[in-house]
């Protein structure tokens, strides 16, 4: 049995650089996946994507905001850190409360696409922004559970790592 339950997200607030981003509506966080080989062989009734554990997909982060103050930062040139910053609802069943855990998600971004959206009368004009991941991490509760630094070749899932494992491997 569960001893928590993760409910709503409480809050947001989204830094690029350091300056806090305003009015943004939401974040979709980059989709983590394993690059694959197609295994086929003599003998195996069914091919078989086998995943590379230490290398992975290109990664995007979408931002959609409705052009607050900041967010126009999101489009300039260039590397830019960007920090994802939330207070997540938790019930704890064996307590029966309510309580709220940080989560972070921070990243290596570079700005790859901005869709500016439809003006349309009685309505907010928004944006959504793309951005390419080089860096990702993941802390949940104030634990890491997931840093992959594509360009320092790090890849780290709750506290294990596993680039330097290949590494040790090598030497």
């Amino acid at each position: 049995m569960a001893s928590k339950v993760f409910n709503n997200i409480a809050g947001l607030r989204v830094l690029l650089d350091g300056q806090e981003l305003e009015d943004v509506t939401k974040v979709t966080l980059p989709d983590v996946e394993h690059t694959t080989t197609e295994i086929k062989s003599a003998g195996m009734v069914a091919d078989v994507k086998m995943p590379d554990m230490t290398h992975f997909a290109a990664m995007e982060v979408q931002v959609q905001h409705n052009n607050g103050r900041n967010c126009n930062l999101l489009a300039a040139p260039g590397k830019h850190t960007l920090e994802i910053r939330t207070a997540r609802q938790v019930y704890d069943i064996a307590k029966a409360e309510i309580n709220n855990e940080p989560d972070r998600y921070r990243m290596i971004v570079t700005p790859t696409k901005s869709a500016k959206g439809d003006v349309e009368k009685s309505s907010p004009y928004g944006t959504t922004n793309t951005l390419s991941v080089l860096r990702y991490e993941e802390v949940l509760n104030r634990q890491t559970v997931v840093l992959i630094d594509a360009m320092a070749g790090k890849v780290s899932v709750n506290g294990r790592e596993y680039s330097s494992e290949i590494d040790n491997l090598l030497k």
